[in-house]
């Protein structure tokens, strides 16, 4: 027990440094758990969901398919004009991801 809250707070502290990326120290983070014995390497592997993997790698290979086709430009045009028709809160939730996936490099 020791060693896991050692190694998850050196992994805390790091992320929040941020000079190195958090997904490079997460997965050191969980080679250091099996390493150190704390995890075997099936409990490991046991948390992996393959499932979600998956989806997330389909989502970000549609959301640059859509967005090389202008489909968000179109959506945040489209969103301006049922601001009119909608409440304010409505539109800043259809709208905020929108935004995020035009200005995002």
């Amino acid at each position: 027990m020791p060693t896991a809250v050692a190694i998850f707070s050196i992994v805390y502290l790091l992320i929040a440094v941020g000079r190195i990326p958090p997904v490079l120290i997460a997965v050191l983070g969980a080679i250091a758990m099996v390493m150190l014995g704390v995890l075997s390497e099936q409990q490991a592997l046991s948390y992996v969901d393959l499932e979600v993997i998956l989806l997330l790698a389909a989502m970000v290979s549609l959301a640059e398919i859509a967005g090389r086709t202008g489909v968000f430009e179109w959506a945040a045009i489209r969103c301006a004009v049922a601001s009119a028709f909608l409440d304010n809160v409505t539109v800043v939730v259809l709208t905020v991801p929108v935004t995020l996936s035009v200005v995002a490099p």
